[in-house]
């Protein structure tokens, strides 16, 4: 028997009917918007701070290319295990409480960042930074529980915009203090009181109703957590060791092994900690796949390529030279752009398709990839080729929820779309690891530099997967419309 929600009372607001919810107090709406968008805004900020800053951090702590793409990775791994744990706990205890929390700690681990001295507290800060991606979902299931109207839809328009504005924000901060006496410092420590003040007014949104009488899947979460520890410690090993060393061959073929294990165990689990079951249909896994592939594009080579862009041509015979601020005010238009690219894109769906306009996204993101591989000794060619791949980027992260939610069973949308966001985020945490072990390897001989070849190697991979989303999109659109034929 599947475990039964309490039932909010008609008289509240929140309801299931349009009039309850259509006459919740605007004084409530308004707490509760504020409260999202100051939550929405400190992702933003937190995101767009640390990419700027990323040189700043490295000539800090004396880091070199491949510790900067292990904090990312380490962040990003985090948050595939902590998303669906945290969400599982807003469904049972609140989704305004566990927001305040993720915020919180989120915030603490950036302060972490602002006073951490060593690669190893850097690295525990950005772990604890892994919180950071459930603050949306959590958001959504609030706004559900408590706006289930056109309403709902306004504010979680306001939330999303507010994340893109936050990342501006926190671009052009980092560019105005890139010159400042102990700037990097002041950034995080600015970032810090953000994400502080944004806690606090969380406390003042009202809280969801509904609670899930269902226990947590803890070995599910525990068996993932173990699969990809070991494949993260396989590929720490490959730095010392190399890609031929047994033990790192044994760390990750463990790491892959239990991974298996782990999606036989949620696919038996009654309540699992992700529905895989969800995704075990054929028109499903094309959209699941494109996620993956996305999310290797959003993440993977972001701090590969901010190294980059830093790296003295004068020093090392490659890189763009280029300062803080240089990086930050190139990256904020470059936000600007894939912020448009998204809005032009559900425009376009409703002419073309969604899967048209998806297949074009892929084709922009890897025509981008491409462009940095061949121009990459230009800061000109560069530009130009950073702006279509966000732009790409823009598209492909408006169209594959809406594909992926489209191609599944109407009772299992929301899964199958939950499932794809931890896809999106593995792609991204798994990539920066083989990443990181990339550049421990391929060296400037006597230094713990990275070679060019390192960094066209990030790209070639990055151009190569994020092509896979152009056959992938054409055959989710041919097999929708088998079924439509059918």
């Amino acid at each position: 028997m599947e475990p039964k929600a309490e039932p909010i009372p008609p008289e509240r607001p929140g309801t299931d009917s349009d009039e309850n919810s259509a006459s919740t107090p605007r004084a409530e709406v308004a707490r509760l918007t504020i409260a999202l968008v100051a939550a929405a805004i400190s992702l933003g900020f937190g995101v767009g701070t640390f990419l700027a800053m990323l040189p700043g951090l490295a000539a800090l702590v004396g880091l070199n290319a491949g510790q900067l793409i292990w904090l990312s990775a380490a962040q990003l791994l985090c948050t595939v295990v902590a998303v669906p744990i945290v969400g599982r706990l807003g469904d049972m205890f609140g989704h305004r409480r566990m927001m305040f929390l993720a915020v919180a700690v989120t915030g603490l681990g950036g302060l972490l960042l602002a006073t951490g001295t060593s690669f190893a507290v850097l690295l525990i800060g950005r772990v604890m930074q892994g919180l950071i991606g459930s603050i949306f979902p959590l958001g959504a299931a609030l706004v559900r529980d408590r706006l289930r109207t056109s309403r709902g839809n306004t504010v979680i328009a306001a939330f999303t915009a507010s994340m893109f504005l936050g990342s501006v924000a926190g671009l052009l901060t980092a560019a105005g203090l890139s010159d400042a006496e102990n700037g990097t410092r002041l950034a995080f420590w600015i970032a810090f009181g953000v994400f502080a003040a944004a806690a606090a007014i969380t406390l003042g949104a009202p809280e969801s109703v509904v609670r899930a009488k269902r226990s947590m899947d803890v070995r599910g979460a525990v068996v993932l957590a173990v699969g990809l520890g070991g494949i993260v410690l396989g590929l720490s090993e490959v730095e010392r060791s190399g890609w031929g060393d047994a033990r790192t061959a044994g760390y990750l073929v463990i790491g892959l092994l239990i991974l298996v294990g782990w999606v036989r165990l949620q696919a038996s689990t009654r309540h699992p900690l992700i529905d895989v079951r969800g995704m075990a249909n054929r028109r499903v896994l094309p959209g699941a796949a494109i996620a993956l592939a996305y999310g290797v594009a959003q993440y993977g080579a972001t701090t590969a390529t901010v190294t980059f862009m830093a790296s003295p041509a004068d020093k090392l015979g490659y890189g763009l030279s280029m300062s803080i601020r240089e990086i930050a005010l190139l990256l904020a238009p470059c936000a600007v752009v894939a912020f448009l690219s998204a809005v032009c894109a559900a425009r376009l769906a409703a002419l073309a398709g969604a899967r048209a306009v998806l297949v074009g996204g892929g084709a922009l993101i890897t025509l981008g990839f491409i462009s940095m591989i061949a121009f990459h000794d230009s800061t000109t060619s560069f530009t130009v080729a950073l702006v279509i791949q966000f732009a790409g980027q823009g598209i492909v992260q408006a169209m594959w929820p809406t594909v992926l939610s489209a191609a599944a069973e109407a009772t299992k949308r929301g899964a199958v779309t939950s499932v794809g966001q931890s896809l999106e985020t593995l792609g991204g945490g798994l990539s920066n690891a083989i990443f990181a072990a990339i550049f421990g390897t391929l060296v400037i001989a006597g230094t713990d530099v990275p070679t060019e070849s390192a960094y066209e190697w990030v790209w070639i991979t990055c151009a190569g997967i994020t092509a896979l989303i152009i056959p992938l999109a054409y055959v989710l659109r041919t097999m929708r419309r088998s079924a439509t034929a059918e």
